[in-house]
């Protein structure tokens, strides 16, 4: 039976053989002809013409569809052959430009990224997408600075300023109930304590609206009368909390090579936990639209990067022989709702996670669980990155039928864990105090 590889390159090779013939057969119509104006001889050429530029059009998209499943089957060099075809075809195009640029930094081919991106961004100063890949490649390169600045001016561009409600570069499409409780929170949380206005509480009283007439759904089409006050406030930079980062963030703690995991309290100083907590707690960063669960995200390229306390955190972290030749290559923070199942079962495309927790301890109602539960197994070589990270049934019914060690860690006020990012993982059940400064919130770091 023929591989899955070798359908691709046969059918590839086949529609380059009906191209090519196709061409010469154009090229005889018209060489024998007597004349190309007559009506007769127009109809025929437009004819052929018409199944060229068919065949052209499938043959591009085979080898664009061929990078993408070569690529996440992880053929890097053959899938890279098929994105230098789409670009040959396109040379012109930004898009097929971006997107070997884009594959080299997903690979891992830094300075070919780096240049491919930098040219990208004379041409197209003020494109988000560009300046995220940018600031992930300088994240890769351990160039913080650089990393930092690329993804501020990304999320200026797509979520604004605070307290600037001009114009930006986000087209909204969907609204998310659970964003939506959320904010109604935070805005009531932020007026009290002075940091906006009671004019920001016309907000909650319109969003309580939406509530009511769309309590059943998760994720809801913008309604038409909404659409502009949706497109003013919904996931804006209306407030970010710019107090002075403290210069010590880690305690005066060990980390030590490990097997599977480590748990260490009293993570951070208690400036850093302090300032962290106030972060999360009274910047307006919480997005992820589309989640569905009961829980909100924020990632170090939108929404945790207002902040260089990920950078500095990492810096303090490289001192320990376990993360020196380590490399970040993301990070993020989840806020949840006080009676959530938080994140499902999944395994993560890294080397080490380390999952820390900033809520006070009092805001938790069980001292048992709302931590982690961590699975004594790992995925098999065969699985794909959806497999291991997303398909939740698939993951379940491995678990079932191996039956691995079920380590269960209780939730801690500045309690770090940091384990080996391929064994399955998941938030234990979440029983927190209904209010807004009780949900709990972990922050993740994934090393490569």
């Amino acid at each position: 039976m023929l591989s899955d590889e070798n359908k691709i390159t046969y059918f590839i090779s086949l529609l380059w053989l009906l191209f090519v013939f196709t061409f010469l057969l154009l090229i005889f119509v018209i060489y024998n002809l007597e004349t190309l104006f007559s009506e007769e001889s127009f109809f025929e050429i437009l004819k052929i013409f018409s199944v060229f530029i068919v065949l052209f059009f499938f043959i591009f998209k085979a080898h664009e569809n061929s990078a993408i499943y070569l690529e996440k089957k992880g053929k890097i060099n053959k899938a890279l052959f098929h994105y230098r075809v789409c670009y040959f075809f396109f040379p012109f195009s930004l898009r097929y430009k971006y997107n070997i640029g884009f594959f080299y930094l997903k690979n891992k081919k830094l300075e070919k990224a780096e240049k491919i991106l930098k040219k990208l961004e004379k041409l197209v100063p003020d494109d988000i997408d560009i300046l995220n890949n940018l600031g992930f490649l300088y994240l890769y390169k351990n160039e913080f600075e650089k990393s930092y600045d690329y993804f501020l001016k990304s999320n200026y561009l797509k979520r604004g300023k605070p307290f600037d409600f001009g114009r930006i570069q986000r087209e909204v499409n969907f609204i998310n109930i659970t964003k939506i409780k959320h904010d109604m929170q935070q805005l009531a949380f932020l007026v009290k304590n002075k940091i906006l206005n009671d004019s920001f509480l016309n907000i909650c009283e319109e969003y309580k609206e939406i509530l009511e007439q769309n309590s059943n759904e998760q994720i809801i089409n913008i309604p038409k009368e909404k659409y502009s006050f949706i497109k003013t406030y919904y996931g804006r930079n209306m407030y970010v909390y710019d107090k002075e980062l403290p210069l010590k963030l880690l305690n005066n703690i060990e980390i030590k090579n490990f097997d599977k995991y480590l748990i260490i309290d009293n993570f951070l100083t208690n400036e850093a936990l302090n300032y962290i907590y106030n972060y999360c707690l009274f910047s307006t960063i919480w997005n992820g639209d589309l989640k569905t669960g009961k829980y909100l995200c924020s990632y170090i390229d939108d929404g945790l990067n207002h902040t260089k306390f990920i950078f500095n955190l990492v810096r303090e972290l490289q001192n320990f022989k376990v993360f020196r030749e380590l490399k970040l290559i993301y990070a993020w923070a989840y806020k949840y709702d006080f009676n959530s199942e938080g994140i499902p079962i999944h395994s993560d495309k890294a080397k080490i996670n380390i999952n820390f927790w900033i809520t006070p301890q009092n805001s938790n109602n069980n001292q048992n669980n709302s931590g982690l539960i961590i699975y004594d197994i790992l995925p098999t070589e065969d699985w794909t990155f959806y497999d291991y990270n997303s398909n939740t049934e698939k993951i379940k019914q491995f678990i079932k039928e191996n039956k691995p060690k079920e380590i269960i860690i209780p939730y801690k006020e500045n309690r770090a864990v940091i384990f080996n990012s391929k064994l399955f993982h998941k938030t234990d059940k979440i029983d927190f105090k209904n209010s807004y400064e009780n949900r709990r919130i972990n922050i993740t770091l994934l090393f490569e």
